[in-house]
Order: C-alpha cells, then structure tokens, then sequence
C-alpha cells in the first residue's frame, strides 16, 4: 500500500534551468553593464552549457568565464552564496507542481529527498512556497549521502515512519532518482518533460499532474 511520495526538488518541482538562466543572466550583467544584449546572451547561453543542469562545478564555469570571455569573475566562496541566494529569488516552479503537491497532500506523506547543499536546497524550497506542504525534507549536504545512494533514500523512510516499499519517488534524472528509488524497492515515475529517449521500462510524465495517474 502506498503511504508516502518523495520528490526530488530541482528539474523536477523546481524548473531549474528557469531559475539557473535567471541567475546567469544576473551575473553576466552585473559583470559587463554595457555589453549589447545579443553577446550577453551568447554569454548566458555559454554559461548553461557548461552548467550541465548542475552537474559541473561553479568553479568551472567561472573558469571558463575567465579563458573565453576575459571576464574579472568573482571569487569561488563568494560566488557559491551569491548563487544560492539569487537562485532562491529567482525561484520557478514546473506547471502542476503547486497543484500535484496540493492535492496530494493529507492522502500521503510527502517528503523531498535532493542533492545539494544545506543553503542553497533549502533556500530554493522556501522560496518555492511549498514548504509548508511537505512532512519532511533533507538535502545530501545533511544526509551525508547522495542520491542515489540508499542512504538519503532511507533517512527520508526512517523519519516519515515508511518502508521502501510503501514509497513512490518522483525525479527527472534516471541515475541518481530512479535507478536510486528502484534498487531500493521503490516505486518511481520519471519526470521526463523533454521526452528524453529511454529503452528500460518505466513509468514516464510529461506533466506533473499526470502522476495522478500513478497513485492508489
């Protein structure tokens, strides 16, 4: 029996690349006021494929910032706090996600499992104004593990009072929220909303609300 649904937060609540693109577009024009808007955004675009949706370091983008461009970037440290916070504010959330979270919540116990750090994770979720909703919520920063290692995954089951099986876990990246949730004995259901290709047989969403359809 279904008793509780995790989430993962970014690309999958959270419209990450929105609020990642926001928050270059900030850097870069606090970093070159007087640049024309078309090479501005050449820069902008640069910046969200060296991003990789999160996957490489800050320190490689401002690297790269610094090589291609001969921009004075910001210090590492400081630049880690300011990205946190600025994409808090500039927090989007996908379509249906308010509306899946509301209607979900009181059926089942929710929670959001995410990689990532304490301030930055936290940060965007409050910021998201689904807070509120959700029964527990723990970041790989404060689990001391990252998903998909089942240690996350079993933090958030201990605290909601739940067993892998009881469990349907929602992600939009198959290595670390699918292939963490089923090794575990989850259910899962991929949030896929660009219709990435995928032989292995799971459930797939395009749009939130539709995991409606994949809850008892």
């Amino acid at each position: 029996m279904l008793k509780a649904v995790l989430f993962d937060f970014d690309e999958t609540l959270g419209w990450r690349r929105k609020y990642a693109y926001r928050t270059y577009m900030d850097l870069i024009t606090s970093l070159t006021p007087d640049l024309d808007p078309l090479h501005r955004e050449a820069i902008v675009q640069d910046c969200m494929i060296w991003d990789m949706r999160g996957y490489y370091s800050k320190r490689f983008i401002l690297e790269n910032l610094q090589k291609k461009y001969g921009l004075n970037v910001p210090d590492k440290d400081e630049f880690y706090v300011w990205w946190n916070d600025t994409c808090a504010k500039n927090m989007v959330l996908y379509d249906g996600a308010e509306e899946i979270v509301k209607e979900l919540r009181g059926r089942y116990k929710l929670g959001i499992v995410t990689n990532g750090s304490a301030r930055g994770q936290y940060g965007k979720i409050d910021a998201s104004g689904l807070a509120g909703y959700f029964d527990y919520r723990i970041c790989s920063n404060d689990a001391e593990s990252r998903k998909p290692d089942k240690g996350i995954f079993l933090n958030a089951c201990e605290h909601l009072g739940v067993t892998p099986d009881e469990v349907l876990f929602i992600g939009d990246t198959f290595t670390s929220d699918i292939l963490g949730a089923l090794e575990l004995g989850m259910k899962a259901v991929w949030f896929n909303p660009t219709g990435h290709p995928c032989d292995y047989d799971v459930p797939q969403i395009k749009d939130l609300r539709e995991l409606k359809n994949y809850l008892d």
